[in-house]
Parts: C-alpha cells; structure tokens; sequence
C-alpha cells in the first residue's frame, strides 16, 4: 500500500442551542410560603477548528508557491504545461523555504529542515509522476502516495521517486512521543491525464531554522515493512516532543521502581555471592593451615623418637 496521508475536511456547519428555563410556583397551603423551581438545561456548542491560512505570496495566481534561499517570496509564474504551482526553477531544485540534510544517525537517512523560520500556514507539494496502481509499483512504494481528483475520485498514485525538485519525499516521519510539523490537505493538483501530479501539505506549527519538516505516515506503513517506530528529533535537527499523558506517566514510573527493585536484588544476590565466596576461601585457608600444623607436629614427634 503507498504511504498512506490523512486529509483534512472541515465541518462549517456548528449547533448552536439556547438554554431554556421553565418555573413553576407551588403554593403550600399550611406555610403560606411561595417556592420557585427553576431547571436549565444547556448544549456545549461543537468547535470546529479551522486550518491555518496560508501566507499572501501563496495565493497569487498563476505564481510560484516556493521561497528562495534567502527567504525572498518568488517572483515568477508557475511554469508552463505544469499544474505544480512552481516555477521551473523550483521544479528543479525544490523550495529554497527547506533543504535536504543527513541525519546524524544514519539509521534515518536524508530528512528535510527549515532553511529559516517558517509560520503556521506554509505550503509545500508533495509532487511526482502520476502512476497507475500496478503490482509492480506496488513493489517500490515507499514513497507514493495517493492522487485523489476532486478530493473523492482515484486516479493512480504520485511518484516522486527520481525527481530531485521534490523535496518533501525526504521529509521523515516522527516518532510516538513526537509532534508532526506538518499535515496533508486534501488540495491535489493534476488532472485524470496529466503526467505529473501533486498534493498539498501544510504547516501545522512554526519552524525554527533547522528544525525538522516532518508528517506522519501511519502505522501501517511501518508495520507492512517490519520496522520499529522511532524518534527522528535529535539537538541538531529537533522535533517538538508531546507531553507525557499521566497514565503513560505512572506506566513509566512503575517500570522504573521495578528496574530499580531489580537491580537493587541482583546488586544483593552479587554481594551475598561474593560473601560465600569469601567464607568458602577462608574456611579452605583454614583447613590448610590445620594440615600444615598437624604435619609439622608429626615431624617433631619423629625427631623426637629418633633422637630418643
């Protein structure tokens, strides 16, 4: 299966409810007293969370979407032919906004960070060959994802594969106690005949300069090739951690106390097997030392006898 991307769908529509309050009087005949009872009963209103806006430059049209590399806004049209919204300049060499880096540990490869400080809201696209959905492609997948048109409707997969200018392919995916910086909107570009095809993401967060441009791809994406889930973040090129939940707090906690607890019984098992092997050397020391004495008093008695 290509690495799978959530889209994003946002519900305008949002309930609103009017509290309403009913009394009633009661009169008691034997006091005299008036008593009022009131009950409200009231809806918490659904919040709908908005995506962040995109910045002014990326929507232009018939312009280029990218930054240079000293953070100046593009100033040329989209290239021709093309329904990636980049120039040819940044068909070829990718957005200026990021670059390509290795990993300190080469256990992740190539990833993908910030050149400089980036806002919520920035746009990159995820852009390729569109393929058809064969079982050969499907044997190289790991870095297609899928071309919807209309935001319904299938219409193969992207392949970046091959394609330089394609930079999100090397964004790397966080870890389980790490943040995503950014997520897949559901604006493709392409059509049913196209060659080339693409499919929008976003930042979800500000960058820092040198910090990681990552998204998620899914559990199953790992788990379909063996591989473990890890932490991507390292000091040079950081990714924002989550918060602990409490539960996984006190999980943590209590393996600690029972790694500690063991530790502490095998540090008492070490010592009380050296203390055995102290008695034994002593007690042989012992007995030694025992033989030695009655051997020399053997020896004097026969002295003695021989010169008697």
């Amino acid at each position: 299966m290509p690495r799978k991307v959530l889209q994003q769908k946002n519900n305008s529509n949002s309930s609103n409810s009017e509290a309403s309050t009913s009394v009633s009087q009661l009169h008691k005949a034997s006091t005299g007293k008036r008593s009022n009872n009131s009950t409200s009963t009231t809806k918490k209103k659904k919040v709908s969370v908005k995506p962040p806006k995109p910045p002014a430059h990326q929507k232009r049209q018939g312009m280029c979407w990218a930054r240079k590399t000293n953070g100046a806004v593009c100033d040329q049209k989209r290239a021709k032919g093309q329904d990636i919204p980049y120039c040819k300049h940044h068909l070829r060499k990718g957005d200026g906004a990021v670059k390509v880096v290795n990993h300190p540990d080469p256990i992740h490869g190539k990833i993908l960070v910030a050149r400089y400080p980036l806002k919520r809201g920035y746009q990159f696209v995820y852009w390729g060959k569109r393929e058809r959905i064969t079982p050969e492609n499907e044997k190289n997948d790991d870095r297609q994802i899928h071309f919807f048109l209309n935001d319904f409707t299938q219409y193969g997969v992207i392949d970046p594969t091959d394609i330089d200018g394609c930079v999100m392919q090397f964004a790397a995916s966080p870890g389980k106690s790490e943040w995503p910086t950014l997520h897949t909107t559901s604006n493709h570009f392409g059509t049913s005949t196209s060659r080339t095809a693409g499919r929008s993401y976003q930042l979800i967060r500000d960058v820092k300069t040198n910090e990681q441009v990552a998204h998620s791809y899914g559990n199953e994406w790992f788990e379909g090739r063996g591989i473990k889930r890890v932490d991507v973040g390292c000091v040079k090129y950081p990714l924002p951690k989550r918060p602990i939940a409490p539960k996984t707090l006190e999980k943590i906690k209590e393996k600690q106390r029972k790694e500690r607890e063991k530790l502490k019984k095998a540090k008492e098992m070490e010592e009380a097997r050296l203390k055995r092997k102290k008695e034994r050397e002593e007690e042989r020391t012992a007995r030694d030392h025992k033989k030695q004495r009655e051997l020399r008093m053997k020896r004097r008695k026969l002295m003695n006898r021989n010169i008697a």
